[in-house]
């Protein structure tokens, strides 16, 4: 990885904490337990706040900034204990983004942070990705108060929950709202208490959001005045083709059904971006081939399009050769792929067969230079190749 690569590089997320223990009545446990989870300065009253001093404080905090990307967790906690100005300095990058895979996890840390213990802390958090249940909503509700600056929210929803926004005051640039499949589900319904459009209305109350992932069974209608700045949406069909339409939206990830696939399509054509990059939840049975007619009809500025099969492909080949025996023309696109979650056979001998595939496509696309199947990492067509297959 080159220099500038690893000065760019973004602090990694907060994945697991050592929590101190709880009561009914708050926060409990000693002065390490709490360090494990805060990393509190030895120097009595020191706060994230207090400004640098000593040997540190010599060079400019954006040096600092482009030095401290190299450290990892580990070697941000000792940076921290070091003195006052390096406490200063690698607190706002320890706790800048935290992520909880488990529910346990994010109950305590959500306890901790509506907490007096966390005052000082809670405005350090940037980012947030937790699960949410029937348990421990209303503890996200609390949490939420108190995270004034934060910018960044991932709501993984299990179950019927309240309403988590109840009295918040936050402005997002980033939101995500996950509901989890229920095991033996029946009926869909609305997983949170907000109302038939609680959730419609609350995004109304975020101008300044610009990547949006709605997994949800409420129908999502917003005003052509919200969301303004929208330029990643993600989720169903039946939502992403009602956030699309006047928005300066130019990347999409979708799950499209045969029946709202046209009208879906038609609606994506309408982003004042323009659309550049679409990515496609779908399953083999749905007619990839007249899903590609329409995209092409529809949003001819497309420079990557990219197809992920949920589930496994008995024969990849007649797949591939059905879906792009039709190939509309895609003049700008650069990038054409076809993945899946599920790994598919695939054998050394069929190797030339998706290489003639990849010639299909370039034929129809004189701009691409990466087309990628099943079990064939990538193709790559270097320029002189592109030419020669053109001719």
């Amino acid at each position: 990885m080159s220099q500038s690569e690893h000065v760019f590089r973004r602090p990694r997320s907060v994945s697991s904490f050592h929590l101190a223990s709880y009561d009914d009545a708050g926060v409990t446990g000693s002065k390490d337990e709490l360090d494990g989870l805060f990393q509190i300065s030895e120097v009595a009253g020191t706060m994230p706040n207090e400004p640098a001093k000593g040997a540190i404080a010599t060079l400019p905090p954006e040096i600092w900034d482009q030095i401290i990307a190299y450290a990892d967790l580990a070697a941000l906690a000792a940076f921290a204990s070091v003195n006052t100005a390096a406490y200063s300095l690698a607190m706002r990058y320890l706790y800048s983004s935290i992520t909880l895979p488990k529910t346990q996890d994010a109950s305590k840390l959500l306890i901790t942070l509506s907490s007096p213990v966390a005052y000082d802390y809670t405005n350090l958090v940037r980012s947030l990705d937790i699960p949410v249940n029937e348990s421990n909503c209303q503890n996200v509700n609390n949490a939420l108060k108190y995270l004034k600056r934060l910018v960044i929210l991932k709501l993984k929803i299990s179950g019927q929950i309240g309403w988590p926004f109840t009295g918040t005051s936050l402005d997002l640039v980033q939101f995500h709202w996950e509901a989890m499949q229920e095991k033996g589900a029946l009926t869909l319904r609305i997983e949170h208490e907000g109302g038939p459009t609680g959730l419609s209305d609350w995004l109304e109350t975020q101008p300044n959001i610009t990547k949006l992932k709605l997994v949800t069974h409420e129908r999502i209608r917003v005003s052509s005045k919200a969301l303004r700045k929208l330029v990643r949406a993600s989720g169903p069909m039946f939502i992403v083709s009602n956030l699309v339409p006047g928005r300066p939206v130019d990347v999409v990830q979708t799950t499209p059904r045969s029946r709202d696939a046209t009208a879906g399509m038609s609606a994506l054509g309408e982003s004042t971006g323009p659309l550049r990059h679409l990515k496609i939840v779908s399953r083999p049975e749905l007619d990839h081939g007249a899903l590609l007619v329409v995209i092409a009809r529809f949003n001819p500025c497309l420079e990557s399009i990219a197809f992920e099969l949920c589930v496994k492909v008995p024969d990849m080949k007649v797949f591939l050769s059905k879906a792009l025996r039709n190939l509309p023309n895609f003049p700008r696109l650069q990038s054409f792929t076809f993945c899946s979650r599920v790994q598919s056979d695939f054998k050394a001998q069929d190797e030339p067969y998706y290489k003639l595939l990849a010639e299909r496509v370039q034929r129809r696309c004189p701009s691409i230079r990466r087309v990628c199947f099943p079990g064939v990492m990538a193709t790559m067509i270097e320029p002189s190749v592109c030419k020669n297959i053109c001719e």
